[in-house]
């Protein structure tokens, strides 16, 4: 039995991938990394996003986000949170190496990190954070691969 027939076998509903967006950041808008990989991943601009954040977390500003506030807000648009087990504590390369070698960095699965404190995602060999801006491949010079990782969330609707 596959994956996702068991999960039907079971009332779960089934894993739909989640494509990521071009990152909605008009000028002058919210620059932190929080609302960027909300933006990346629902399309709203990081405005939108760090009202999100502002509602679940009571915040007056975003000036930084904590991960249980950034997966309240993506579920607002119905996305839904995984935690992988076993990630804390290795290099994004080596969690990234990990995950290749498992065959779980694949097109069709999206990944939310926090390395270095700063959210990031991973969506086969793509790379998306506010800090870079766009969506651009693992291989980029301007990822900080040396980040301790301290959490890992696959994200699908």
């Amino acid at each position: 039995m596959t994956e996702i027939e068991s999960r039907f076998a079971t009332g779960l509903k089934a894993k739909n991938p989640l494509r990521l967006k071009p990152l909605n950041r008009p000028a002058g808008h919210n620059r932190y990394c929080g609302p960027a990989v909300i933006s990346f991943c629902t399309g709203w601009t990081t405005d939108k996003s760090a009202w999100h954040i502002r509602n679940s977390s009571g915040q007056r500003a975003v000036r930084g986000s904590k991960m249980v506030d950034v997966l309240a807000a993506m579920k607002d648009d119905g996305i839904i949170s995984e935690f992988v087990e076993g990630f804390k504590g290795s290099t994004l390369a080596g969690a990234l190496r990990r995950l290749r070698t498992e065959k779980r960095l694949t097109e069709g699965r999206t990944y939310l990190l926090v390395a270095g404190g700063h959210f990031q995602l991973i969506t086969g060999r793509r790379y998306a954070c506010g800090r870079v801006g766009e969506i651009t491949s693992i291989a980029d010079k301007r990822i900080k691969k040396l980040a301790l990782v301290a959490s890992v969330f696959e994200l699908y609707r």
